[in-house]
């Protein structure tokens, strides 16, 4: 490690941007991080935020005992910077994980950089969905140690074996949603039961896998972490997040196609990101580097399938089928992003809704290699018409 140097990452405001960050993230993984205050409080949209969390996450896997700057402009005080990286749940999360926090280059006891975040994990932990929102986005983070870490809206009680089942979680999605997008369209009933399945079983996932490494041991910090939004997107948006890939090109013209406005497709977008070691490296027992692309991406495809089953038990397994089904229905998209992987499923409007296979594309085209990601980030995306204002 080399204390006395960091990096900064600047300009990140989409998925694209996200990897070149990685890069630069992976080339300079002995140093520490200075990132400005106002891009950890800064909305790009729920599924770009949580990818640059994502790789913030990367960098503090990478290099434990590194220290985060958080710096501000020259009239704002370390109190005021540190009050605006704790607006949001992307700063709050990177500073309870990252090996030490500095303010302008000055070391800050933890819990005293944190002192921002107070009321907002509160109102995350008590369910105040209204004291959450900002914008169109909201999101639940817990954040491992922390006196507040099992949320009412995700567990029963303060334990690990507490994740709330799917009956009580519809009404967490159903909040959720309305609270990002009050007067849309409402998501239909058998799409909120299977996004509140599937959070079940990521949340139940998590608490087992997602707080030790590959070899079990145990993280001395870890984040889980769901995020609800209302996306709006242009072309102009979708030429940097959507246009890498031929099947997504398809996927994008077929949504816009008669849409009026620069906004050409709009809906939710739901993202469920841990900090753990990721979805191969879990289910092999050891890190990625020591892994063939191939055996990840097969990996990566089993870990899939064994969540999977055509059973209509309460079994675990069911979530990512419930999901799949409902997202073919409503022509949406589910994206993974883990390891060196980024894979999607889309359907096409007008489809039949049923499930014809379970191939995975990738994001970014097929030739395209990307830096190792800390964790794995969920999203799955809802289109709807955007509400009659």
């Amino acid at each position: 490690m080399k204390p006395s140097q960091e990096f900064r990452l600047t300009g990140i405001d989409s998925l694209e941007d996200v990897e070149r960050a990685l890069g630069t993230i992976h080339g300079h993984r002995e140093y520490g991080l200075a990132v400005a205050a106002v891009n950890l409080n800064k909305r790009r949209g729920s599924l770009r935020d949580t990818a640059y969390l994502q790789a913030l996450l990367t960098w503090s896997r990478l290099n434990p005992e590194a220290a985060l700057n958080v710096v501000g402009g020259s009239e704002q005080n370390a109190s005021e910077i540190l009050g605006e990286a704790c607006g949001y749940s992307v700063g709050i999360a990177a500073m309870s994980m990252s090996g030490l926090v500095k303010v302008r280059g000055e070391p800050v006891v933890r819990q005293i950089a944190l002192q921002g975040a107070k009321s907002r994990i509160e109102a995350a932990y008590q369910g105040d969905y209204a004291s959450l929102v900002r914008g169109r986005t909201i999101d639940l983070l817990s954040v491992s140690g922390a006196s507040r870490q099992y949320l009412k809206p995700l567990f029963n009680g303060p334990s690990p074996r507490t994740v709330k089942d799917k009956f009580d979680l519809k009404s967490t999605i159903r909040g959720l949603a309305m609270r990002a997008a009050p007067s849309s369209t409402n998501l239909d009933e058998s799409t909120l039961s299977s996004l509140a399945t599937f959070t079940h079983e990521l949340f139940e996932n998590t608490q087992d896998h997602a707080i030790a490494d590959e070899h079990g041991q145990v993280y001395r910090r870890h984040i889980e972490l769901l995020n609800v939004g209302w996306i709006a997107s242009s072309e102009e948006d979708a030429k940097v997040d959507f246009f890498g890939n031929e099947s997504l090109r398809a996927y994008w013209d077929a949504l816009s196609a008669g849409q009026p406005g620069r906004e050409k497709v709009s809906g939710f977008s739901f993202n469920f990101l841990d900090s753990g070691p990721g979805m191969a490296a879990r289910l092999l027992g050891k890190p990625l580097f020591q892994m063939t692309d191939e055996e990840e991406a097969n990996a990566l495809r089993q870990c899939l399938n064994m969540h999977v089953t055509s059973k209509s038990t309460h079994a675990t397994g069911l979530g990512l089928n419930a999901v799949l089904a409902a997202i073919a229905q409503a022509a949406g998209f589910i994206r993974i992003r883990s390891g060196r992987q980024a894979i999607f499923k889309c359907f096409l409007p007008g489809s039949s809704g049923e499930l014809q296979n379970l191939d995975f594309d990738n994001w970014f085209g097929p030739h395209r290699q990307l830096p190792r990601v800390a964790g794995t980030l969920v999203s799955v995306f809802i289109p709807l018409p955007r509400p009659n204002v």
